[in-house]
């Protein structure tokens, strides 16, 4: 602990000698107050040059804290650089007024302060500054405050202030960019670890950098340039300091360790508000002793907090607590030798007007040491409680392992049992459902169609009797040899056969639906095509008809003898029927196989069609597209449900003036599953 102690002030003690050494040559400022706003610049120039004596002379900077609310600083610009440059490094003061005059007559007037916009600067940094006009014998500032009069004044030749403003910018952003390192590093951790003391550092060390750009005129630079009025009201971001105060809390445990400690943080921080508002909105020279005093206060509370805590835990935090306090003394130091400066005891310099900037970059160091060595505690705590807790549960599951074991054996038995009987109940639900999935699908498809072929059919039929009712109407009873009545009964019989034929047709669809006692048997492809030519074999000699087949590759099929000889009836009358003209009719049939299915291919020469206008009512009743060839427009809707109903499935290929090709597709074997979707029909 000692050995930190001493090693931080060396530190300090070096950099200040490295600090004030930097600045050898100074510059002698004149200076007198005047509360009472008794003089001008005119009046002050006059004064100095015939009574100096009665100007108190400071080196550097003026330095007379809450003596006055204004003063008049002037100076002879003799031996000043030409084309100077005049730097005011305190970016708080309200109202800077630079009066340059030659023989005691004003040549020109500048303004700056955080009162007036940023733009009235001549060069845009940090601090007010003015170029020095040509010809200036006097130099003479007005300046005006609420608050501590403390007035650093500067004067650099143009390769010197570049140099000067180098040096601060990079110790000040060295400064911030240890700030952001630091939050970035704190608030990755937080979001890993999850532990709020993260979180809370890292709003300490984001209000300590706020504060930091706001001291050094950053802030107005950058953040409301063109709003000075926000300057009036700076003092109000004071209250982040609380940030600061919080962290330590948490950091030092106080509502475990110390209750005394903790009521007087909680207590503090109360105070801190009130007194930072007050300063702010209702200024008086009283209320900013109160908040000097406050702010001397707050940065000797955590030391002290450490200090006692350290006598108290040292066994325990040892680290984490001696890490603090030399982070907290560092700090401490900073603002011991800012308050000195203030009151006037030692000079003003880059160092000094700094310290409290280098005692928080050696707090933030100590700080993250004292956080990693909290963290390390935090650890073995952890470690320790997992370790209880692991003997724990080993001892309890021994105890349970063996109870357990033996209903294990039990259960898995009894599992192998159940997911046995599961798998196959399964299987049966899983083929069940299946079945009557098709099965419902089926019966939905040919309730659609009978349906639709009821709503035809019922269509049909109005015509044929309405003819009948007319003829009836027509009939002439009086007289049963008028020669109308011999008309009148012709069409009464051509209606009449007319209606026989629409019943026939549904008679026929009814016994597709309800053959299902039907047995499929194997069927040979040859056998069947050349019945079926014998059948045709007016109409093939009529139209001059070839029919080719090929069988060799596939040569039988289950299947319903019947249906199957009705569909290559069809289909090889359908070629014909619809031939060209003046063109012999080939029909091209063959069979194949392919996965689990025979297909059978009728492929002619014909007419065609468009299947682009037709293919949705190519296989529904009564359909016909070629109405100068006579027909019903049955055939294609009859075979489709008599390929269906023995599990297969029928496709069309047509273009016209080229050809159309029908493809049949029948299941390759009569399965199981297929014989018990038989049976469910046959039921439904």
């Amino acid at each position: 602990m000692k050995n930190r102690i001493i090693f931080t002030l060396i530190i300090i003690y070096f950099s200040s000698i490295t600090f004030t050494i930097a600045k050898s040559s100074s510059l002698k400022l004149n200076y007198i107050t005047d509360d009472s706003l008794k003089y001008t610049f005119s009046t002050v120039s006059s004064l100095f040059l015939q009574s100096p004596e009665k100007f108190k002379i400071a080196d550097d900077a003026v330095n007379i804290r809450l003596k006055a609310n204004k003063i008049w600083i002037i100076f002879p610009a003799k031996g000043l650089p030409e084309n100077g440059i005049l730097l005011v490094k305190n970016s708080f003061l309200d109202h800077i007024t630079a009066h340059f005059i030659k023989d005691n007559k004003l040549i020109e007037l500048k303004e700056s302060g955080d009162l007036a916009p940023f733009n009235y600067r001549d060069l845009p940094i940090n601090f007010p500054n003015f170029f020095i006009p040509k010809n200036t014998e006097l130099i003479c500032l007005e300046i005006q405050i609420k608050g501590p009069m403390k007035v650093p004044v500067e004067i650099f030749s143009e390769k010197e202030f570049i140099t000067d403003v180098q040096q601060n910018i990079s110790l000040h952003f060295l400064y911030l960019g240890l700030i952001i390192l630091t939050i970035t590093l704190t608030l990755t951790s937080y979001f890993w670890l999850k532990e709020s003391l993260f979180l809370y550092y890292a709003l300490s060390i984001g209000a300590t950098g706020f504060l930091t750009l706001l001291n050094f005129g950053y802030a107005f630079q950058y953040f409301w340039p063109e709003t000075p009025i926000v300057n009036q009201y700076c003092f109000i971001f004071y209250l982040l300091t609380t940030f600061h105060l919080v962290f330590i809390e948490k950091l030092l445990l106080l509502k475990k360790y110390s209750k005394w400690l903790y009521f007087t943080f909680r207590v503090f921080y109360v105070v801190n508000i009130v007194s930072f508002t007050l300063n702010t909105f209702y200024y008086t020279t009283l209320v900013n002793e109160i908040v000097f005093s406050v702010f001397c206060i707050g940065a000797l509370l955590p030391l002290f907090a450490g200090v006692y805590l350290f006598k108290k835990l040292k066994r325990i935090e040892k680290h984490t607590i001696s890490f603090f306090l030399t982070g907290s003394i560092s700090f401490f130091l900073g603002i011991l030798i800012h308050v000195i400066t203030l009151n006037g005891a030692i000079p003003l310099n880059v160092f000094t007007d700094n310290s409290i900037q280098i005692g928080s970059a050696i707090e933030i160091i100590f700080f993250n040491l004292a956080i990693l060595s909290r963290l390390k505690l935090f650890k073995l705590e952890k470690d320790s409680i997992i370790i209880e807790q692991k003997h724990f549960l080993e001892t309890e599951v021994m105890s349970r392992t063996l109870e357990l074991r033996e209903k294990n054996i039990l259960i898995e038995l009894k599992n192998k049992e159940l997911k046995e009987q599961q798998e196959q109940l399964e299987k049966i639900v899983e083929k069940r459902t299946s079945q009557l999935i098709k099965l419902n699908k089926d019966l939905n498809d040919r309730n659609f169609r009978l349906e639709q072929f009821a709503n035809i059919t019922a269509h049909n039929l109005r015509g044929p009797i309405a003819t009948l009712l007319g003829l009836c109407e027509l009939f002439n009873e009086g007289t049963p040899s008028d020669p109308l009545n011999a008309k009148v009964i012709h069409n009464v019989k051509e209606s009449s056969l007319k209606v026989d034929g629409i019943l026939k047709d549904l008679a026929s669809l009814l016994d597709h639906h309800r053959n299902t006692d039907a047995m499929m048997e194997k069927v040979k492809f040859e056998k069947v095509c050349l019945e079926v030519i014998d059948l045709l074999e007016n109409e093939i000699t009529a139209s001059g008809a070839v029919v080719n087949y090929d069988f060799s590759e596939t040569a039988f099929t289950p299947a319903i003898p019947s249906y199957l000889k009705n569909i290559f009836f069809n289909l090889i009358l359908n070629s014909i029927k619809y031939c060209k003209k003046y063109l012999m009719p080939t029909v091209n049939i063959k069979s194949y196989t392919e996965g689990d299915y025979h297909f059978i291919e009728f492929r002619d020469n014909g007419i065609g069609l468009d299947l682009t206008l037709y293919r949705e009512k190519i296989f529904q009743p009564y359909q016909r597209f070629h109405l100068e060839i006579p027909g019903k427009g049955l055939g294609l809707f009859i075979i489709k449900t008599q390929i269906e109903s023995m599990g297969g499935k029928i496709s069309i290929e047509s273009e016209i003036g080229i050809g159309t090709a029908f493809t049949v597709a029948l299941p390759a074997s009569i399965s199981a599953e297929y014989k018990e979707e038989l049976s469910l029909k046959e039921n439904n």
